[in-house]
């Protein structure tokens, strides 16, 4: 079971890369900064991207970090010595899962419009349908250990 949720967790943080590459790329980047205008700053209903990089960041660290450490503790703790270890990898996941959450609220409000609108809406939706897989399978992995 652990290793079922190992790759699913890769697929999904491949994915991930996959999407934050596409965003990137059509000026997301530089969409979540207030651009300056003559009368001062740009409100942010004018924004180009509902997506910023402040929860990216965090999302994707999380994510990361939780994937490596659920590698670790079923990659080598051939003892079971480190079930804890999958548990902080869980809690990291559904930290990194309420940011994405949260990414997604965002790009669905601006999906047709910015860089945003450079992200295929199938993509996200399979990023966050992995994302609720690996969920379900590491609670189930972490309570069977």
């Amino acid at each position: 079971m652990e290793i079922g949720v190992l790759a699913a967790w890769v697929v999904t943080a491949t994915g991930g890369v996959a999407l934050v590459i596409l965003w990137f790329r059509a000026g997301g980047r530089t969409a979540d900064v207030d651009q300056p205008t003559e009368a001062g700053v740009r409100p942010a209903a004018t924004r180009r991207s509902g997506i910023t990089s402040a929860l990216v960041a965090p999302h994707a660290t999380f994510a990361v970090v939780g994937l490596v450490m659920w590698a670790i503790a079923t990659v080598v703790d051939e003892e079971d010595q480190l079930a804890s270890a999958r548990w902080v990898a869980l809690g990291l996941l559904a930290i990194a899962i309420g940011f994405g959450l949260t990414l997604f609220r965002r790009w669905h409000a601006n999906r047709d419009r910015g860089p945003d609108a450079a992200v295929p809406s199938a993509m996200v939706y399979a990023h966050g349908a992995f994302a609720a897989a690996t969920l379900v399978g590491a609670v189930v992995a972490a309570l069977a250990s």
